[in-house]
């Protein structure tokens, strides 16, 4: 199995820095995929049609 990765530099330049998103999959339309500050993959739970509200 892969290992999860949160911070990606290359040659002394950051490419990915997941480390400080907040992302978690009860803020995200269910079956949408993202990447948390682990770098682990989570998938979103809010049925498609519920209202989401932000911030």
């Amino acid at each position: 199995m892969a290992k999860n990765v949160n911070h990606v530099v290359v040659e002394g330049k950051t490419i990915v820095d997941l480390r400080e998103d907040s992302v978690t999959p009860d803020k995200m339309i269910a079956g949408a995929t993202a990447h948390n500050a682990a770098g682990e993959r989570v998938t979103g739970m809010i049925p498609d049609g519920d209202e989401v509200a932000y911030g």
